[in-house]
């Protein structure tokens, strides 16, 4: 998969992932909210992927 397409895989489901876990334990919380928990969500991908792939580069 190119890059892009991972990039639009986790932004999707980061959006998704965000958007329940915002209104779920903070229903009253409005969109800097859940943009801010995007890309930490994202983000958190992001470094755990970079995370692995240094694990399998040292084996």
């Amino acid at each position: 998969m190119s890059p892009f397409t991972v990039f639009v895989i986790r932004l999707t489901i980061g959006t998704v992932a965000a958007i329940f876990l915002t209104r779920f334990f903070y229903p009253n919380a409005g969109l800097p909210a859940i943009i801010g928990l995007l890309v930490f969500v994202v983000g958190i991908a992001y470094i755990l992927e970079a995370f692995g792939r240094r694990k399998k580069e040292k084996k």
